[in-house]
């Protein structure tokens, strides 16, 4: 793909180069006019010539530039930019460009102000408003932000992702009945939808309006009437307002009519397990543990909810899933993923020790899940055992040298042991992989900052 891209610059230079090579001619200047006319023509020549020069220079220096955002060396391109623009302050590519290096290296400042820039130069080009609102947007300036949303939306009148935006803003800035008029306006504009439906759902929750809540949902089980989701999703919705009596019907609607389904088996568990009713809650835990049509990375999903319930409620700590966890790594010896969930019910139920036991030994036959490495340091951390981050961290970068996570962990672990040579060593390589993850951008340099001021401090 990289080869594509570079090679389409090549010909843009290259085509860029040819619209600029002067025309020839077969007129004839008159004898009496020869030498004025050489003269003239010489300095027109001249003149053409330096624009070329100039033309082939703006297109070699972009492309130098691009070259080295698209394979991988945003500092540098970054810098090349900046020669760029400071060179050709009205290029808005340039301008746009440079922004998102900016952006993607911590410097909103400056990236606000270029892309800024480049809007005003091509008011009209949509990528550059795009990237204009999520600028303003990261840096609280919702105000600014709508107005680009509005322009945006004035332009392209049936695009509704921009008015979804618009909708998404308002909730951001709690002005609810704002995203519920805009929410309302794409339902006329684009008719049935799910996503805006369940959108102003969560928004009138977020309002305390529970019957209208209800309503949305309603609106999708008329579509839908044997769709269990929506049922489980109204009983969610009633629990999260404490109407907890008005969920009852439903409990026993699923339990009359779906208490065969594995997604109501699982929403009956959590029912009976809030009622610290056992026999029941493992009733129906056994009875999805045994059906055998379901993988047990399905049935793991499934009861994916149950475990942050335990995880979130300290009183039912004492129920012991794990106990299921276990039936299903029994009925799937060879399951990577029952074994995981294995772990994983351990490591949600605070059972640290007998988690990073399961971790490890799943790690040995296979070390290619990064979010068991991300565990075992996890845990680690919590044990405040530093040899073993940076233990285990080496052997994460090991295994995935281009994600800039292990490093920026594995030179915490290091700080902590006061070990700064290797510390700055793996941040600076952290930082030279250019995440999109601006916290772990962040996080880097204030690791480097830390170290910085703990060897002044030592010395």
């Amino acid at each position: 793909m990289k080869r594509k891209r570079l090679g389409i610059l090549l010909i843009w230079v290259g085509l860029l180069a040819a619209c600029h090579t002067p025309k020839s001619t077969t007129r004839q200047p008159s004898t009496k006019t020869k030498n004025h006319s050489t003269q003239s023509n010489s300095k027109n020549n001249s003149a053409t010539a330096s624009n070329k020069n100039n033309k082939i220079d703006e297109s070699t220096l972009f492309f130098n530039a691009e070259k080295e955002r698209l394979t991988g060396t945003p500092r540098q391109a970054l810098n090349t930019y900046t020669e760029f623009t400071n060179k050709y302050p009205e290029n808005a590519v340039g301008l746009f460009n440079t922004a998102r290096l900016q952006f993607n290296l911590g410097d909103e400042q400056n990236a606000v102000k270029n892309v800024k820039k480049a809007c005003e130069l091509e008011p009209d080009n949509k990528y550059f408003r795009n990237l204009y609102f999520q600028l303003l947007m990261y840096n609280n300036k919702y105000k600014d932000a709508e107005n680009q949303l509005n322009f945006l939306i004035s332009k392209y009148p049936e695009n509704t992702d921009y008015l979804f935006k618009k909708a998404m803003l308002f909730v951001k800035t709690k002005e609810y009945d704002n995203a519920i008029e805009v929410l309302d306006q794409i339902e006329q504009k684009s008719g049935f939808n799910e996503d805006v439906i369940l959108q102003k759902k969560s928004v009138y929750e977020a309002m305390g309006k529970t019957n209208e809540a209800i309503t949305q949902i309603q609106k999708l089980r008329k579509e839908e009437p044997g769709a269990i989701q929506y049922i489980i999703m109204m009983i969610d919705t009633y629990e999260k307002a404490n109407q907890k009596q008005k969920s009852e019907p439903l409990y026993k609607e699923l339990e009359t009519n779906f208490k065969n389904e594995p997604i109501a088996q699982v929403a009956l568990a959590q029912y009976y397990l809030g009622k610290n009713n056992q026999s029941q809650y493992q009733y129906y835990i056994e009875k999805l543990s045994k059906i055998k049509t379901l993988t047990p990375k399905q049935k793991i999903s499934l009861l994916i909810p149950t475990i942050q319930k335990l995880n979130v409620d300290s009183s039912k700590q004492n129920i012991n899933i794990a106990t299921l966890a276990k039936k299903i790594i029994e009925a799937s010896p060879d399951s990577k993923d029952a074994k995981l969930f294995y772990a994983n019910v351990l490591y949600y139920t605070k059972q640290y020790d007998e988690a990073l036991y399961e971790y490890k030994k799943i790690i040995r036959l296979d070390e290619s899940n990064f979010e068991i490495w991300n565990s075992i340091i996890s845990i680690s951390f919590d044990k405040n055992e530093m040899d073993s981050v940076v233990n285990y961290g080496n052997k994460w970068i090991e295994n995935f040298p281009n994600n800039p996570l292990p490093y920026l962990l594995t030179a915490i672990g290091y700080q902590q042991l006061k070990n700064y040579e290797p510390a700055i060593k793996n941040l600076d390589i952290a930082a030279g992989l250019n995440s999109d993850n601006l916290a772990i951008n962040s996080q880097i340099y204030a690791s480097l900052g830390e170290i910085y001021h703990q060897q002044k401090n030592t010395h």
